[in-house]
Formats: C-alpha cells, sequence, structure tokens
C-alpha cells in the first residue's frame, strides 16, 4: 500500500544485575575492606537502581565487618558498580569466617545472582583446640580416663 508506515517495537533485553563472591584476608591492624562488584548486562539507556543489604553468617556485624545498607544507582550507560563493606581488623587466630550482601528491590532490571559471598580468610596463624574428653579404651587399663587431644584446623 503507497502512504502506509510501519511502526515496529524493538524490544532490547532486560538489563540483570548481579553481584560477585569475594575472599580475602582480614587485615590485622588498619583498615581493611572487602569490595563487591555489581554488574548490570546489557547496559541500559535508562537508570538502573538495586537496594542492598549485609547480612551475618559465621562472620557477625561490628566484630567482624560492619554491616551496610543502601541502594545502588547506574546512570544510563553504566555497567559497573562497587559495594564497599569495612573488615574489622583482629589478630585472634580463628576459622575463615562468612557474611553476605544481598540485593533486592531492582528498578528497570532484574537479579541474576543476588547473593555475594565475603569470605574473611583467617591471616593469623592456625586455630588449635584443646580439650579433653572421655574415649572408650576397651581392654585397657585407661578404659574411661580422661584423654586429652589436639586439634589443629589449618
Amino acid at each position: 500500500m503507497a502512504g502506509t508506515v510501519a511502526h515496529f517495537a524493538v524490544r532490547t533485553p532486560t538489563p540483570t544485575l548481579s553481584i560477585d563472591s569475594v575472599n580475602f584476608s582480614e587485615a590485622s591492624a588498619g583498615a581493611a575492606e572487602a569490595s563487591f562488584a555489581v554488574t548490570l548486562a546489557p547496559v541500559s539507556d535508562r537508570p538502573v537502581s538495586v537496594d542492598f543489604r549485609t547480612a551475618d553468617a559465621t562472620a557477625n556485624d561490628g566484630s567482624d565487618y560492619l554491616g551496610r545498607s543502601g541502594t545502588l544507582t547506574f546512570a544510563a550507560g553504566e555497567s559497573h558498580k562497587t559495594i564497599a563493606i569495612p573488615v574489622v581488623a583482629e589478630t585472634a587466630p580463628e576459622n575463615d569466617e562468612f557474611f553476605s550482601v544481598l540485593l533486592g528491590t531492582p528498578v528497570h532490571a532484574v537479579i541474576g545472582a543476588g547473593v555475594g559471598v565475603g569470605t574473611i580468610e583467617n591471616d593469623d596463624g592456625p586455630v588449635v583446640l584443646v580439650g579433653t574428653r572421655r574415649k572408650s579404651l576397651l581392654g585397657s587399663s585407661l578404659a574411661g580416663a580422661p584423654v586429652s587431644t589436639t586439634h589443629v584446623v589449618a
């Protein structure tokens, strides 16, 4: 038909937000922080936002890290942001500890990988546990006597 104009809507994929997990050594002194990368793919031609918050696992807010919450906003065309979580310096040997950064309530995007795990790696030497427990030594003159055991967890 002459004079007919066809209009086609071009559908772009909905952008997806994802957060990475990180491993880092705890600081013995001074300031340290865990940096979680948040990516948006594909980039959007309009602003995108997402809320975030930390959550305890084996690491505790206040004694192992300083919890945070807030909103990240990606300007049109941006694809990367960072969430910095301060880590509390300490010198006590302990096992590796974990906490999470959770993404939620996206605007103009969907969430792909919405949980980033922060692993605080022990850098203060091995954990040594010493304890006493009763162990059955059947047929031995030590049957029922306390036995001291040492466990080294590296």
